[in-house]
């Protein structure tokens, strides 16, 4: 993105705003690796608002598309400014590990389902124990989903936060797939303070799985490595059939 088109956003939406409205927010332009699509990110001065999207850029369509989404965009944050709703690139507080509340960030919201994916590394375990068998980078017979399912599943969440949690291609906790690693994060926002497991196998032998490393990049490994864990869970952010809502958005 040039910055001409960077700047003739920016006077676009200084026709749609007054400049009390958007003087608190940020825009920035990240280019995807097909140089097709561009993540746009937009977040106020102390982070407690941001919103993320992708968009093709297309010099034909340029004005038409994305000058419209980020201008809605802006305007969903600031109707969002004074209420708790939930939406995508959010962060909240559901469930405690190690005595620790959990940290989630929003990845995708679709109606009151959320996709959450916790914001940091919270372990290190192995994907799979008895790595040497056939079909050792196959998710449904891995360690770490029984783990994931029983063990932090049951310690990490209260019996009311369990009500939110949506059940998820038959789990309750899962790990991000290759495909949603790579389209609903940019290489930036994958990275951690460790590497760390997606559930997806390797396409080199039975035994390797998909992991992210520090940088942020794809990569494969063997299952019986200790790699970072950061759980994904589905919740319905709508008040339980008790009147009780366990969510707990951060508002800095």
């Amino acid at each position: 993105m040039t910055v001409e088109q960077c700047s003739r956003i920016m006077q676009y939406l200084d026709q749609k705003f007054s400049p009390q409205d958007v003087s608190d927010y940020g825009l920035e332009f990240i280019p995807m690796s097909d140089q097709q699509k561009c993540r746009v990110t937009i977040s106020n001065s102390d982070g407690s608002q941001y919103y993320s999207f992708l968009s093709h850029i297309d010099s034909e369509n340029f004005n038409q598309i994305l000058y419209k989404q980020t201008a809605l965009s802006i305007a969903f944050l600031i109707q969002m400014q004074d209420n708790h709703e939930a939406y995508a690139g959010q962060k909240l507080h559901l469930g405690r590990y190690q005595n620790t509340e959990i940290e989630w960030t929003i990845l995708q919201k679709s109606g009151s389902r959320l996709l959450l994916l916790s914001s940091s590394v919270l372990c290190e375990r192995e994907f799979r124990h008895d790595w040497n068998t056939e079909n050792a980078g196959s998710w449904e017979k891995s360690d770490i989903r029984k783990w994931l399912n029983t063990v932090f599943y049951e310690q990490a969440f209260s019996a009311d936060e369990k009500i939110l949690i949506a059940d998820n291609h038959s789990d309750q906790v899962t790990l991000l797939s290759k495909t949603e690693a790579e389209t609903l994060l940019t290489e930036t926002e994958r990275m951690a303070d460790n590497w760390w497991w997606l559930r997806t196998a390797y396409s080199y032998g039975d035994s390797y799985i998909w992991y992210i490393n520090h940088g942020g990049l794809l990569n494969g490994n063997l299952a019986c490595k200790k790699g970072g864990i950061r759980p994904v869970i589905i919740i319905d952010s709508r008040q339980d059939s008790s009147g009780r809502n366990s969510l707990k958005l951060i508002k800095k």
